[in-house]
């Protein structure tokens, strides 16, 4: 959704290493500190490279403000999977690295939507629906349009508000029946877009 990138490397080490440059982390991958956000990436990094035996040294930039709602943490996850998938040495496609990249997400956000891997790992328009997954959207009508995104500055936690939606949809189970009209909407909406253009 947004021009910017994530890059995770993963070398060879003498020991198990992270440096984590947005978070200002450089150390071991056990972490005993209250960060949040170091807490759940170190994690991820040690899910994916589960099967690796070896001592690694894993290194992450990113141009993606956290904590804004752009999907940081799911550009960390497909950039992770990728890496750990190409530092095993076994051939793997997109749908590889989105599937891993769904998984290491909920560690995050708890249940993940899998909407911002899907958008990391494919780009362009993509439909998403939990039942069918990422579906590509090819419209003429669409080449060439841009979008503006801005940065509030107020960081927002994903994992409180889909707790909070989830809160409320318990509350109020009507609101469930809401959401799968929208879905229909939307299916359609998409439909007319795909076929007109």
């Amino acid at each position: 959704s947004i021009d910017r990138r994530t890059t995770v490397t993963i070398e060879s080490g003498e020991q198990d290493y992270a440096v984590l440059e947005n978070l200002n982390y450089h150390g071991c991958f056990k972490y005993e500190g209250d960060d949040a956000g170091i807490r759940n990436a170190l994690e991820a990094i040690k899910k994916s490279l589960a099967e690796i035996s070896t001592p690694v040294k894993v290194t992450v930039t990113s141009e993606i403000p956290q904590s804004r709602g752009m999907g940081s943490s799911a550009a960390f996850c497909v950039a992770l999977s990728a890496a750990a998938l190409a530092f095993s040495g076994r051939p793997f496609d997109r749908q590889q690295v989105f599937q891993r990249a769904c998984a290491l997400e909920s560690l995050f956000h708890g249940t993940s939507s899998c909407i911002d891997p899907a958008c990391s790992t494919f780009g362009g328009f993509l439909a998403f629906s939990k039942s069918t997954g990422p579906k590509q959207i090819n419209c003429s009508m669409l080449e060439g349009l841009s979008f503006c995104v801005v940065d509030s500055k107020i960081a927002r936690s994903t994992s409180a508000i889909n707790e909070k939606l989830k809160g409320l949809i318990a509350a109020q189970p009507q609101l469930e029946s809401v959401f799968d009209e929208i879905d229909l909407l939307i299916g359609k909406v998409l439909d007319g877009f795909v076929t007109v253009y």
